[in-house]
């Protein structure tokens, strides 16, 4: 085997082929260890993650419906609203979201920029 052969076996993770292409729990996902889309997989499956958001949501419709039929102690006008605080969070996070994308524009640098000297 010569010096450019032993590089590419070395690269692999083993020198064998097979053990490199998904003979794992999880099948074949090529020689990566991670998925056709090149992201490592997820320690929680699509199933649980359904059941997860699931019972966020009910939980947050829960409290939606809870807004309705509870008397809070109001200190501003604005809280006499019903739904305030879910339509506040809505609108912070995504107001954060916006800001991150400007903010990212800002500060981002080029993918070679520690390289060009």
């Amino acid at each position: 085997m010569n010096r450019r052969d032993s590089g590419r076996a070395g690269a692999r993770g083993s020198g064998s082929g097979e053990a490199a292409r998904g003979s794992g729990p999880h099948g074949s996902h090529g020689g990566h260890g991670g998925h056709e889309d090149g992201h490592p997989p997820s320690s929680v499956g699509p199933k649980a993650t359904r059941i997860i958001l699931g019972i966020f949501f009910l939980i947050s419709a829960g409290l939606l419906v809870a807004d309705f039929f509870v008397d809070r102690y109001i200190e501003h006008p604005w809280e006499n609203l019903k739904a305030f605080y879910p339509l506040w969070g809505l609108f912070g996070v995504a107001g954060l979201i916006l800001a991150a994308k400007g903010l990212r524009r800002i500060v981002m640098r080029s993918e070679d920029y520690y390289d060009a000297d």
